[in-house]
């Protein structure tokens, strides 16, 4: 076995970590393991940040696969870094080697119902395949079991559920069937898969709107939001995991969102995605991307939010100097604009700046959290709409840097990105 085919070494020394853990091991007569100093959790944390898989592994199956296999090699005589790797690709072969099971995530959505929402959507990703559907209500069995969860989940949660009999706080049950050599990587492909779909919803609803102000308890820049409360289920509706998946920042239930009012938008865009996304050679890149602008505006605390955007903007354009993100970004704007979102970009950037690296929270956090999501919405769109697609986001941020606005212009094709100014969506509370 080519090991090296399958987990590498990166980042951190090797060496270092394998001598510490073979410093501070002790076996005992029967063969029990300890540590002095360090505890192998602490060990095999660090060794997780030192491997790169070659294959996409869940991450809780990578820890627990560095895990045993810092334990098996600890037991078995001197720790050395050859053998460390030896044990965890043997740890990761295992896992890849497994058949993959389907199974049904069941879920909800900060969506009041409508007919227009999907049965049966079939979402191509390029990790997996998923079948997404929304009901108004879900059928039985998986009512009674995914209330199980529910039940389960309701004390590990701040706040009241959404509740299906209010229709102030009713949120769309939605059911994603897919696949997985476990209940973790069932469970994350069900989630990216839907964090896509939500992602590119909330794309085509949050690029038109500017700025807002809030009163109150904070909400978050998405309308389509998870709900609190993720079960998993095997075909026939029984839970394949008695223990629930959770939205760990969860607080309380949004005002489920009229979709049904922006639907044929939304549907021409969520089309002009995946229409696209297929062309895009760093389709995988793309997607995730997608599903951080997703997962960025869901959080409450817009500083977190900031924080987000900004890293998603680095990520698109292909660079970390935050003056060489801005400008790969600002040939994304007509001349006669630049300046002015030049100058507000350069704020964004030192208001993010401060947030990192002292702590600060700005008054006007919303505003800023809005002035700042219509960049990396720019950035997503010109990467969906160049004509032909870049071979990797490098060369598309490298094209960014060279050219003016014209020339981008002329590279999006037929679907271009809009710079025009945004509306204000107003007062919530």
């Amino acid at each position: 076995m080519d090991h090296g085919k399958i987990v590498r070494w990166r980042g951190l020394d090797p060496n270092v970590l394998a001598r510490r853990l073979e410093q501070t091991k002790e076996v005992g007569p029967e063969g029990e393991l300890t540590f002095s100093g360090l505890s192998l959790r602490t060990i095999a944390t660090a060794l997780q940040g030192a491997v790169e898989f070659s294959e996409p592994i869940p991450d809780s199956h990578e820890w627990s696969i560095v895990y045993h296999a810092a334990a098996r090699v600890a037991r078995s005589g001197e720790v050395t870094s050859s053998k460390l790797l030896r044990a965890i690709a043997e740890g990761a072969e295992g896992f890849l080697r497994r058949p993959e099971e389907p199974f049904v995530l069941v879920t909800s959505l900060s969506v009041r119902h409508f007919g227009g929402l999907p049965r049966e959507f079939e979402l191509e990703s390029a990790a997996s395949r998923a079948i997404v559907s929304f009901d108004r209500f879900l059928s039985e069995p998986f009512r009674s079991t995914h209330e199980k969860a529910r039940l389960a989940g309701e004390d590990q949660v701040i706040g009241r559920l959404p509740d299906p009999a209010n229709v102030l706080y009713a949120y769309t049950p939605a059911r994603v069937q897919t696949a997985g050599r476990s209940h973790q990587e069932a469970a994350q492909r069900a989630l990216d898969a839907l964090d896509l779909l939500r992602g590119i919803w909330n794309l085509a609803v949050n690029r038109g709107v500017g700025a807002r102000t809030s009163i109150g308890i904070r909400q978050p820049v998405n309308k389509l939001a998870l709900g609190p409360v993720h079960s998993l289920h095997h075909l026939d509706g029984r839970l394949a995991d008695l223990s629930p998946w959770l939205e760990d920042d969860y607080v309380r239930p949004l005002h489920p969102y009229r979709l049904a009012d922006r639907w044929d938008g939304v549907l021409d865009y969520q089309d002009f995605a995946f229409r696209r996304l297929p062309e895009v050679p760093y389709r995988a890149e793309l997607e995730a991307g997608i599903r951080r602008y997703a997962r960025a505006l869901d959080k409450r605390d817009w500083n977190t939010s900031l924080v987000g955007l900004w890293s998603l903007m680095e990520t698109l354009t292909g660079c970390y100097r935050n003056e060489r993100v801005r400008a790969r970004t600002m040939p994304l704007f007509k001349d006669e604009h630049k300046d002015f979102y030049g100058q507000i970009l350069k704020d964004l950037d030192r208001h993010r700046n401060r947030t990192v690296h002292a702590g600060h929270e700005a008054t006007a956090v919303e505003t800023l959290t809005y002035a700042l999501k219509r960049y990396p919405e720019l950035l997503l769109e010109f990467h969906l709409s160049a004509e032909p697609a870049f071979r990797s986001i490098a060369e598309a941020g490298e094209f960014l840097e060279s050219s003016n606005q014209a020339e981008v212009s002329r590279r999006i094709g037929p679907d271009p990105v809009s710079d025009q100014d945004s509306g204000e969506e107003g007062t919530t509370g």
